[in-house]
């Protein structure tokens, strides 16, 4: 008898399911629009999914999310960005967890423009303070009447890109976890533009930095702390981990690590 009744409940609840799924696809045809909610994929019977049409889903569903970021990278000597989101889903009527999504986004995909700008010497690059000669001075004066310099460089657009980036990962992140709650990835895919598969010169980057920051750290075991310490002194850099270095620095404290090595140094290098 309690066997029956639980199949009973059981085949309720499925059918319930079922007509909330066929449902849900009716206020999709209904409610969604082109160019808002979905975009049409060129060669592709899915439809792309957008942040509206899952931000709608969301709400149909009864969804709300949480984000974590679980990997960001801000490199602003080389303007790259890097952010890796999980989006979890859960039910506003039972707190019960849904789904999760993952999505990231990166520097590299975006359009570079470069602009000429003005800006004082504080604001410099590294590589713009090692050229500072060569720059076109402006000359102006402050509301005290103080004259200070400003420094023509040209930039690229992307500097000030971060947090658009941020954002894109996020909300790729989003729309792969309503994806997966939805259960109606037989209509919608996600945007091409941000799915992994268009991620291989992140993971190239990062797996070509994670190479440098091994064979840094081999050679500092070899060599000695005293090297590391020495090379940061020298650099004045306050950084206390291999991985908060940049790309060109990592390369510095190698090249530097490695001179030393054939030297075949074996006291503590000099920091004077």
């Amino acid at each position: 008898m309690e066997n029956l009744i639980q199949e009973n409940k059981s085949e309720k609840l499925f059918q319930k399911k079922l007509e909330q799924f066929f449902e849900i696809q009716k206020i999709i045809k209904t409610l969604f629009k082109e160019n808002i909610h979905f975009t049409k994929i060129e060669g592709s019977e899915k439809l792309c999914l957008l942040k509206a049409g899952a931000e709608l889903l969301s709400e149909l569903y009864d969804f709300y999310p949480t984000f974590e970021i679980l990997k960001e990278i801000e490199n602003w000597e080389d303007g790259f960005f890097y952010y890796m989101f999980k989006c979890t889903l859960f039910s506003r009527n039972s707190s019960q967890k849904i789904s999760e999504g993952y999505g990231s986004y990166n520097s590299k995909k975006q359009k570079i423009i470069k602009k000429i700008k003005f800006v004082p010497e504080n604001e410099l690059l590294t590589q713009e303070k090692e050229n500072i000669e060569n720059l076109e001075v402006k000359e102006i004066f402050s509301k005290n009447n103080k004259p200070y310099k400003l420094y023509k460089v040209e930039r690229e657009e992307i500097f000030s890109d971060a947090n658009a980036i941020l954002k894109m990962a996020e909300k790729s992140a989003f729309i792969d976890a309503i994806l997966k709650a939805s259960m109606l990835s037989n209509i919608f895919t996600q945007d091409l533009e941000d799915s992994f598969e268009k991620h291989s010169s992140t993971e190239k980057y990062l797996s070509n930095l994670d190479s440098l920051i091994q064979e840094a750290n081999n050679l500092i075991h070899e060599m000695g702390i005293n090297y590391w310490i020495s090379w940061k002194n020298k650099r004045k850099l306050k950084v206390a981990r291999l991985k908060d270095l940049q790309e060109d620095e990592i390369k510095d404290l190698i090249a530097f690590l490695q001179h030393s090595k054939q030297k075949g140094e074996k006291e503590v290098p000099d920091d004077n």
